[in-house]
């Protein structure tokens, strides 16, 4: 069951963070690092806006939406029409705020209105994707994480040649494209009872559960976003634009390895604790330990190794020297937290301990804002970036000890040898070949790297392995 769903999400989880990685790398070649800079920053503030406004219900929704009681979920839709409404109000407020003091200037009143409305758009796909993986409508969340950016990044290269490169050209094309998503989501998802108010007693139980969560969120977007916005403070918006491609695409490879290795998971392990009782739950999510090292640590490796081609191959010559030197690190200060996102914060989110995970990601967010901050007054950008990292380790190192008290080891010796070992031959291998140069090239690395691996992981974990295949891969609670 756990693989037939994880192949399920599959086109979700690789096409779609594909297009939004082809969305950084095409923009390097229409927009200067200053321009890059203010939509990597007003980018950064819609997720924010997103996250403070709507996230906490759209999580109240993955963890409780109710299939069984029909009186229940006629409550929860017409209170979830009502909070979408409401939210996207207070979203285009924020961002048309926030847009107005970004940047070296004054902001122009088109790139206001266009960056509140695609903020607007890009929170509502945004729920609506959670949405339908919370039914388990495989194909409507595909839909929302490969539409979306395929259309956005298609309208903005449209745009681009009719009226020329520019920032109000590039978030009315992801308006829109985030638009022509919502609405056929709107028609697809079961929503049984849309007419009425808000349920407040509804309402109340979403907010209590969700709002530590958004806390959280909203904290871990401090950790994500700290070193985009010390640079700006200290450098300006153009150093933005030079870190963004390097530091993005290594945060998001690592984001989208872990979502696609794991996006089955909750979901499944959610349904568990509701017909089964949270041990059985968590046993589910107990697997996403081993899967996520075995996914992240060759990424991770393998990056550092092709980090110089990739960047000459894929992005314009003026952030060329940037995003290979940054690479290697972003992929693993990404991968680093999404071990933590991924699988230990959902270990405490599906046990209701949304507080302790709200403590741990102010943590994160308070070292990272600190010794970002420190490392770029100090050393510059290579300090912020090292400052950015060694938050990522502090915190999930921390939330490692707390969560295995409580649920025993999280790793075993076994599969800890057997990602380190596979590591170092795909280490030694990469080495030993000439360096990679052209699509072809680099093709080529990649793909025999990645066999070196699997090879050798096999060696060691094909038990697991075949288990995994069979989807009897669970551990026992506190096991």
């Amino acid at each position: 069951m756990l693989l037939r769903k994880t192949l399920l999400y599959m086109p979700a989880g690789t096409l779609g963070p594909l297009i939004q990685l082809a969305t950084i790398v095409v923009l390097t070649h229409w927009l200067a690092p200053v321009e890059l800079g203010v939509y990597a920053l007003v980018v950064a503030l819609q997720d924010l806006a997103q996250i403070a406004t709507l996230s906490w219900w759209s999580q109240y929704g993955l963890r409780y939406l109710d299939e069984t009681d029909p009186a229940l979920r006629a409550r929860q839709d017409r209170t979830e029409i009502g909070v979408i409404a409401l939210a996207g109000i207070a979203q285009a407020l924020l961002v048309a705020g926030f847009t107005i003091v970004l940047g070296d200037g004054p902001a122009e009143p088109g790139l206001i209105g266009s960056a509140a409305l695609a903020g607007v758009m890009r929170g509502t796909v945004v729920h609506a994707s959670v949405r339908a993986r919370a039914q388990q409508q495989i194909g409507l969340h595909a839909f929302a994480q490969m539409a979306a950016p395929c259309l956005s990044l298609g309208l903005s290269l449209a745009g681009f040649a009719l009226f020329g490169p520019g920032l109000t050209v590039a978030f009315l094309a992801m308006a829109l494209g985030h638009c022509l998503v919502a609405l056929p989501m709107a028609l697809k998802l079961d929503y049984r009872q849309v007419r009425g108010g808000i349920d407040h007693a509804t309402l109340r139980r979403g907010f209590r559960y969700g709002v530590f969560t958004a806390l959280g969120a909203g904290l871990a977007w401090g950790s994500m976003q700290s070193m985009r916005f010390v640079t700006d403070l200290v450098f300006g918006a153009a150093a933005v634009g030079l870190i963004h491609v390097g530091w993005g695409i290594g945060q998001r490879i690592a984001t989208q390895l872990s979502v696609l290795a794991t996006t089955a998971l909750f979901p499944m392990a959610a349904s568990r604790a509701r017909t089964e009782g949270i041990a059985a739950g968590v046993s589910q999510l107990l697997v996403a330990g081993p899967i996520l090292l075995a996914v992240l640590a060759p990424a991770t490796v393998g990056l550092a190794f092709v980090a110089g081609p990739a960047a000459r191959l894929l992005t314009a010559p003026a952030y060329q020297e940037m995003t290979a030197a940054i690479l290697p690190v972003a992929m693993l200060a990404g991968g680093v937290r999404a071990f933590r996102n991924h699988y230990l914060d959902e270990i405490l989110q599906l046990t209701d301990r949304s507080r302790l995970m709200t403590a741990l990601d102010g943590l994160e967010a308070v070292t990272t804002m600190l010794l970002c901050g420190a490392g770029a007054l100090l050393y510059g950008i290579a300090g912020a970036l090292i400052g950015c990292l060694v938050a990522a380790i502090l915190a999930t190192a921390l939330a490692v000890v707390l969560v295995a008290r409580q649920h025993g080891p999280l790793l075993t010796a076994r599969a800890i040898f057997a990602t380190g070992t596979a590591c170092l031959a795909m280490a030694a291998v990469l080495a030993a070949l000439p360096r990679p140069e052209g699509l072809v090239g680099l093709t080529v690395t990649c793909c025999l790297g990645g066999t070196v691996y699997l090879a050798i992981y096999a060696l060691f974990e094909h038990r697991a392995l075949r288990q995994l295949a069979r989807g009897s891969f669970t551990r026992k609670h506190g096991g």
